[in-house]
């Protein structure tokens, strides 16, 4: 799992160092120091589910905090349609599929020659 940050004291410090570095699972990636778009996509991250998804109950365990990510993740991905996308889910414009509201249209069928 890869952890971007930005390039804070915070994570320049020798404590996060040692803690990144006590777990290999972990990677840590930091933004470049030229392009605060990259720490605007990140924050929007983290901003949607507090804002889309607002607990229904307080998360006091990591398992619990996964679960309500993990439902977060399927109604963003699966059932909310996004502007930028042209109203259609993530999944819809992964697998190419037509938005919700649009029509499919289908060639007309062939005509098999008689004979």
């Amino acid at each position: 799992m890869v952890i971007v940050t930005d390039n804070g004291a915070a994570f320049r410090s020798a404590a996060f160092a040692a803690f990144s570095a006590s777990r290999p699972e972990l990677v840590h990636g930091r933004t470049r120091g030229t392009s605060p778009e990259q720490n605007r996509v990140r924050e929007r991250a983290f901003r949607s589910p507090r804002h889309e998804h607002p607990d229904r109950e307080e998360i006091t365990n990591g398992p619990m905090l996964a679960a309500e990510a993990e439902t977060y993740r399927q109604v963003f991905h699966r059932i909310r349609p996004h502007q930028a996308l042209g109203m259609r889910r993530p999944v819809d414009a992964y697998l190419q599929t037509p938005a919700r509201s649009e029509t499919p249209t289908f060639p007309e069928p062939e005509t098999l020659p008689t004979s």
